[in-house]
């Protein structure tokens, strides 16, 4: 069976990496969204804003992604930061329940559109099954 995966559309602005999460964040987007995050990181970009107004759920690999950068961004300090823009409902609950929210600035900024971006599909196609599994543990 096919797990679909969201679909990840990235642009750089100044010192801030946008990126637009749509559909739904599971484990099978998690190899290509911590590649994302770990070059970005690498070239010293300390600031990412993640608008999930068209993300419809994020799994538990996902969000353990996710606080794990919020985790080392919270720790850089000096201006660095994870943004959760526009977090459905759902998302926000969940964060929450997980005690984590604190390492997220969850606000209703919408970044607009992403024109000139990066597009990155994610696909458990391209994934052994040992690599989503190191990534989920």
């Amino acid at each position: 069976m096919s797990n679909p995966v969201a679909r990840i559309d990235v642009l750089v602005c100044g010192q801030e990496v946008h990126a637009r999460i749509c559909g739904r964040a599971n484990f099978a987007s998690c190899p290509d969204f911590k590649a994302l995050v770990q070059a970005m990181e690498a070239r010293s970009f300390k600031r990412f804003v993640f608008d999930l107004g068209e993300c419809q759920i994020m799994d538990s690999t996902f969000v353990g992604v996710l606080a794990s950068l919020g985790d080392r961004m919270e720790q850089a300090g000096e201006g660095a930061f994870v943004e959760l823009a526009r977090p459905n409902e759902r998302i926000v609950e969940l964060v929450d329940n997980l005690g984590i929210a604190d390492l997220f600035r969850l606000t209703d900024r919408d970044i607009g559109a992403l024109h000139g971006c990066e597009q990155i599909q994610a696909s458990a196609e391209g994934h052994s099954k040992a690599e989503l599994s190191r990534t989920s543990l």
